[in-house]
């Protein structure tokens, strides 16, 4: 048996694993807040590839809202919002905080984007932090980056937004390929436009890297790279 969690698992590698190995895949979800999901064994493979199952306790109450706070329906990608009996209460002695992440409801807003299904499983879809906003549009840096994920060629890669002084953000991608590999801005963009990436999920700036770094928790350091690219756009005299 192997479990994922952490973070959303790409469905092609989940598929793989479980292919290759000949083992049972249990897709799963939580935070320190208390929200918890999983898979189960008797679901099936599509399900385990492509979500992170439903609430591990029956009593959590779990739905997507927008950004006005209206529940939407089955399908709909918005806000992941919840609460129940395995729910904290709030941050200790922080009530500015806890005005912020939970609702007029009660429910806890965990800053991730998703869609529930009619049966009630729970598909991530990106962070809304992580939102990129280029002249308006709203670009999903994970949809991005499952697509470049594809490429046999890459080992790692993060979507970040780029500051830009007309557009205000756009998209720029750092790209680990996988040892022995060479890649080229070419190649990438040829390769997504063959993966029917729109125009806006077209990376306007890759950075090949031959490492990604990561925080305490094992998770790619974005705000890291965001300084980054944010450092070298102001050297080139892109941005002030």
């Amino acid at each position: 048996k192997m479990h994922s969690a952490g973070g959303a698992s790409h469905p092609d590698l989940v598929k793989e694993v479980t292919e290759r190995l000949r083992m049972k895949f249990f897709n799963g979800y939580g935070g320190t807040e208390g929200m918890t999901t999983i898979t189960r064994a008797r679901d099936p493979l599509d399900v385990i590839c492509t979500t992170v199952g439903r609430p591990t306790c029956p009593f959590d109450t779990y739905k997507v809202i927008d950004s006005k706070g209206k529940t939407l329906p089955p399908g709909a990608e918005g806000e992941l919002v919840l609460k129940g009996p395995g729910v904290f209460t709030g941050y200790y002695n922080n009530p500015e905080e806890n005005k912020k992440v939970f609702t007029r409801e009660g429910f806890f807003r965990t800053g991730d984007l998703a869609r529930i299904d009619g049966k009630g499983y729970i598909t991530l879809t990106g962070r809304i932090k992580e939102m990129i906003n280029r002249g308006g549009e709203s670009i999903s840096a994970t949809e991005i980056e499952r697509l470049i994920t594809r490429h046999p060629a890459v080992a790692a890669v993060a979507v970040i937004p780029m500051p830009d002084p007309l557009m205000g953000e756009r998209v720029c991608a750092y790209i680990q390929p996988k040892a022995g590999a060479r890649l080229t801005f070419e190649e990438v963009i040829s390769f997504l436009k063959g993966q029917k990436a729109s125009v806006l999920q077209l990376p306007e700036r890759i950075e090949f890297v031959d490492a990604m770094p990561y925080t305490g928790a094992q998770k790619t350091d974005k705000r890291f790279l965001q300084e980054d690219i944010s450092k070298k756009l102001k050297a080139a005299g892109q941005v002030q």
